[in-house]
């Protein structure tokens, strides 16, 4: 049963629906405020650095392990969010986890469409391992369109003979850009955050006429041998449901261990919420998996 603190944030969104002719600004300034009203921890201490030339924030807190990291790629559609808006997130899971967090600041659409944030999170990745830390450390994480963003950049580590990551982990995901028959209609599922049409939207800005169905960007399309184990934290009352499990399903067929954790009733991307407690054990499952996939003793530090 989802909680109370979830159905009264349901009724926030339901109460206050996006326009149907709100523009991309009229989104930004609505979804920056949702995500600057999530607090940080008091002990979270932020980092902003460069990784191949593109902006980071390392997120960590004292006792943090050094022995891994989360590279973190935010959500938003390609077209909005920043390491600075998602900054509640990516310090509440360093703080929970006591793991270090990378959040990528790639460029937006449609100011630089696709390949820009692509070659983006590439170029940082591959910075990240230039700089000496081992690929079977990093966990790949994003949440909604950013978790489509993480196998696609995870194939691409693949076929470019670089070191694939220990993990990837996907909240709420959003995979088909194509937006095809794994994605519900909201009124179906009762999604008061998401629906087609805005899916839609946000594909077209971030393409800009490139071809939805490519394998590079669409992963329901693509090869996913030798991926690295995958973990899918999926809600029901989200229109990209049906989505994270196709592309579990197509993983296992691949060969790779792919997991879904479901939770029944759950709005998409609930887990930006910090007051929620499924948010909590969200991030505790993405813990579990992470200690499963790299073990070994820890090793704390005070500061980065």
């Amino acid at each position: 049963m989802p909680s109370e603190a979830h159905e009264q944030l349901v009724q926030a969104f339901l109460d206050n629906p996006t326009r149907p002719d709100a523009t991309l600004d009229d989104r930004r300034v609505g979804f920056d405020a949702y995500l600057a009203a999530q607090p940080v921890p008091e002990k979270a201490e932020v980092t902003v650095a460069e990784l191949g030339g593109v902006p980071v924030e390392w997120v960590t807190v004292p006792g943090a392990r050094e022995d891994r990291v989360v590279f973190y790629l935010h959500g938003g559609g390609y077209a909005m969010g920043s390491a600075v808006g998602y900054r509640g997130f990516t310090a509440r899971v360093a703080h929970e986890l006591r793991t270090r967090v990378v959040s990528v600041d790639y460029r937006l659409a449609p100011e630089a469409p696709y390949p820009a944030p692509f070659d983006d999170a590439f170029a940082a990745y591959r910075a990240l391992l230039d700089d000496g830390f081992p690929a079977g450390r990093v966990i790949i994480a994003g949440d909604s369109g950013s978790v489509g963003f993480s196998l696609a950049l995870a194939a691409r580590v693949r076929d470019e003979g670089i070191a694939t990551p220990a993990a990837v982990v996907g909240f709420c995901p959003w995979v088909d850009l194509a937006v095809g028959d794994t994605i519900s209609e909201a009124a179906d599922v009762g999604d008061p955050f998401g629906t087609r049409e805005s899916l839609t939207f946000f594909a077209d800005e971030y393409l800009q006429g490139h071809p939805p169905t490519d394998p590079v960007v669409n992963m329901l399309y693509s090869d996913l041998r030798e991926l690295p184990p995958l973990l899918l934290l999926a809600a029901t009352r989200d229109v990209g449901y049906r989505d994270a499990l196709s592309i579990a399903e197509r993983a296992r067929r691949a060969g790779v261990d792919a997991t879904v954790k479901t939770y029944h009733g759950l709005m998409h991307n609930f887990q930006l919420a910090a007051h929620l407690p499924e948010t909590a054990e969200a991030i505790a499952a993405m813990g579990e998996f992470i200690d499963r996939h790299l073990p070994g003793r820890a090793q704390v530090t005070e500061r980065m």
